[in-house]
């Protein structure tokens, strides 16, 4: 990700689309099952991402992130996407945060939708 702002109250992250990352979700499922989840083989493995760019806005010491998503030639906003996730830390190289297992997708209407 490319660090697009960064101050003690915002983090703003781009994903351009084909950058390559480190994921546990080598097989392509983006959305999982609880028990899916819960098996899932932790081994980090290198891959695209897969659609058009993706920015994600996080306030540093918050348990949240929203992450915007465009349909393809980003003409339009796909879906609204807020993820759980632990505060923010940061070194001179690197950003941590974990993930949580709740997200919330939201339709470009700002109606929640289920995959």
């Amino acid at each position: 990700m490319i660090v697009a702002k960064y101050t003690p109250q915002l983090l703003g992250l781009w994903m351009p689309k084909g950058a390559r990352l480190m994921s546990g979700l080598n097989n392509g499922i983006l959305h999982l099952t609880g028990k899916q989840f819960e098996n899932l083989d932790w081994t980090m493995h290198q891959r695209e991402w897969q659609g058009e760019g993706s920015l994600r806005l996080k306030i540093p010491d918050s348990l949240w992130s929203l992450n915007v998503f465009w349909e393809e030639g980003m003409g339009e906003v796909k879906a609204w996407h807020i993820n759980m996730g632990a505060p923010t830390s940061h070194s001179r190289f690197r950003f941590d945060s974990s993930n949580m297992f709740l997200d919330v997708v939201v339709s470009p209407n700002r109606q929640t939708r289920r995959y």
